[in-house]
């Protein structure tokens, strides 16, 4: 499940940027509030997956490490690859 993607924020979320799906989704549960009773272990792949792409579908961009120039040049985030 776990991809190379970077999540970048946009608008509310500027300034924001997660390097892989681990971190985005460690933050997306951060923000929504939620725990595991039983650990990170017996989360359910196919719910990480749905709230990926639930919780990053507004103010962020996401993108694989092969755009990266194009991101970098068009949304200027050039300090978070350095």
């Amino acid at each position: 499940m776990i991809n190379l993607a970077v999540y970048v924020g946009i608008l509310s979320n500027k300034g924001k940027m997660f390097e892989s799906d681990e971190d985005a989704l460690a933050y997306a549960f951060e923000m929504c509030g939620i725990e595991p009773s039983e650990g990170w272990a017996f989360v359910d792949e196919e719910f990480c997956e749905m709230l990926l792409e639930w919780f990053y579908s507004g103010d962020w961009i996401k993108c694989s490490e092969s755009d990266d120039d194009y991101f970098l040049q068009d949304y200027g985030y050039s300090d978070y690859w350095d």
